[in-house]
């Protein structure tokens, strides 16, 4: 996966987890466990930041997830 495709300043539960091979309960663990920054939008969605996705994506490269 090339990291040229996060281009959103947030993603969706499900788009990060698209874009991270994951599944959405993985996420969430990850999510809960600390391990994810993600943040509420105004109608109280979760949101993950490109940010962090970019780290999480980092994270999984070296073998750290």
């Amino acid at each position: 996966m090339s990291e040229n495709l996060i281009v959103q300043p947030y993603y969706t539960r499900s788009e990060a987890a698209s874009l991270l091979r994951v599944s959405m309960r993985t996420l969430d663990r990850w999510r809960h466990a600390g391990m994810l920054h993600c943040v509420r939008s105004r109608t109280g969605r979760v949101r993950i930041p490109r940010d962090s996705l970019l780290a999480a994506l980092a994270a999984l490269t070296r073998g750290d997830l």
